[in-house]
């Protein structure tokens, strides 16, 4: 209940700043033009707290981390409103005597609110589920896989409403990398008028699944609140007389119940024949409870394709020395057929020297057995190897977005300089030592592409599941972070 009302009272805060930042006109802003670029960004954290404030997810968590959250963001917010208030009183005096301090204080809030936002409890502020993303160029090994999934969702029983189809592996054999390539695929794309991806984790509810296929389908927001008579209608009304493909990425759900009754939603909202649903998983049981088509047990990558993705990451110019060859050979096998450990290994090799590939075999994959924690001890290597110490600590701080979200490149960064753990060298700015931090990341396949933008740069990233799990354990056991009403400070890591 005391959760509820301070919710709503710093609601209402951010409302109201909301509103004050958006009434500073255009022309006021030309008065101070450094200002315009932390004002947008501003305004956007705002709103994306605001959302969260009013998120059904939010409402269902309720316990004592919740508040003080709240408290902290109240309290940041109280001190944004005061900076606001001079900001506007400096504007229309048309004074503006010292504009960098203003914009000090413009940023430093900014910040604030920036990384209290994104501290905050699950469900986290910045990002969307994802969606199909750009495929990873690296992917080998799958293309037997994809076209017998493809034949049997096109030629599934013309008599059925919904064939669902499971793929089913252990983590890191690239369950989501193989539906997204179906999902993709140019046969897929002429059969099925509408595609929808959905990720959907641990929390199997009925009501947000909706929500999150209508927002799918139509590219928007959706109004909180809605009631899922209406979130039903909508898609129906989105869909009309329109074949889809849905895909429900990472279900954990072992509850036939509730299965059936988000199945039967779907069922009564169409009487077109022949949807489809993959649903990927790790749970053999959970695709005993959804099939109705023939389970699609994903198999390991053979060595050579698993030295194949090792190459491709290694070796981006594709000549690949001669001496590497039989190390490399030797490194894949340890993969033991998952294309993330591949992948991961082939980041950390990149740029090294042979004497180096043989240390790592020889000083820390030797001991690497069948046990199944492979890709989870080959993390855990990669991650013992980024250089310099403060790039782990921006890997840890990654883990504070949920699983499944998408991380925008600019909110990152701005949270590793709220952090402190960007510092300026000779020659580079803190954001520009962001971006190669980020770059790293993507390099070592610790972080994923999910957009670009018209020019090929990457804009947006997430984590694999298991790599969040890593950068969790080392937040867990070796951080702390502590915000006081106006100040911050870092996140201490053991190096």
């Amino acid at each position: 209940m005391e959760e509820a009302v301070v919710g709503a009272v710093v609601g209402a805060s951010i409302q109201t700043l909301l509103q004050n930042l958006l009434s500073i006109s255009v022309e006021e802003i030309n008065l101070f033009l450094d200002f315009r670029k932390e004002l947008e960004r501003l305004q956007k954290t705002f709103r994306m707290i605001q959302d969260f404030l009013y998120d059904e997810e939010m409402k269902q968590v309720t316990d004592k981390a919740v508040n003080r959250w709240l408290r902290k963001l109240e309290a940041v917010a109280y001190e944004a409103d005061n900076v606001l208030d001079e900001l506007n009183y400096e504007v229309l005096s048309r004074k503006m005597e010292k504009p960098h301090k203003m914009k000090q204080k413009a940023n430093g809030f900014g910040l604030q609110m920036r990384f209290v936002g994104a501290h905050a409890p699950t469900p986290a502020v910045d990002g969307r589920e994802t969606d199909s993303y750009n495929a990873d160029p690296v992917v080998l090994g799958r293309e037997d896989d994809v076209s017998g999934i493809v034949e049997m969702l096109i030629s599934s029983p013309a008599e059925q409403v919904l064939s669902v189809l499971p793929i089913v592996g252990m983590g890191g054999l690239g369950k989501t990398t193989l539906a997204r390539q179906v999902y993709n695929n140019e046969k897929i794309k002429a059969h099925f008028e509408e595609r929808i991806w959905v990720y959907v984790s641990q929390n199997f509810d009925a009501v947000i699944l909706f929500k999150k296929i209508l927002e799918s389908l139509t590219g928007e927001r959706i109004e909180h609140g809605s009631s899922r008579e209406v979130l039903l209608r909508k898609i129906q009304q989105n869909l009309e007389a329109k074949k889809y493909l849905l895909i429900l990425d990472d279900v954990w759900n072992e509850e036939m119940e509730k299965w059936d009754d988000f199945k039967n939603s779907l069922l009564g909202i169409s009487s077109v024949r022949g949807h489809g649903i993959i649903v990927t998983t790790r749970s053999d049981k959970v695709s005993s409870i959804v099939k109705t088509l023939p389970v699609h047990k994903l198999k390991s990558l053979s060595e050579d394709n698993c030295w194949s993705i090792i190459k491709a990451k290694a070796f981006r110019e594709g000549d690949i020395p001669p001496e590497f060859e039989t190390i490399g050979k030797r490194i894949a096998k340890r993969c033991q057929g998952l294309p993330l450990a591949a992948k991961v290994m082939g980041g950390m090799l990149l740029d090294k020297s042979e004497n180096e590939w043989l240390s790592i075999e020889n000083t820390y994959l030797s001991n690497f057995g069948g046990d199944g924690s492979t890709v989870s001890k080959i993390l855990k290597l990669s991650f013992d190897h980024l250089s310099p110490p403060s790039l782990k600590k921006c890997f840890a701080c990654c883990s504070i977005f949920r699983k499944g979200l998408v991380i925008y490149r600019e909110y990152v960064i701005d949270l590793w300089m709220a952090e402190g753990f960007l510092q300026a060298d000779q020659g580079n700015d803190m954001e520009t030592i962001g971006n190669k931090f980020f770059n790293l990341l993507l390099q070592n396949s610790l972080l994923q592409v999910v957009n670009r933008d018209d020019y090929g740069d990457i804009i947006s990233c997430n984590m694999h599941d298991l790599v969040h799990d890593v950068a969790r354990s080392v937040l867990g056991s070796k951080a702390f972070v502590q915000v006081t009403m106006f100040r911050m400070r870092s996140i201490k890591l053991d190096t």
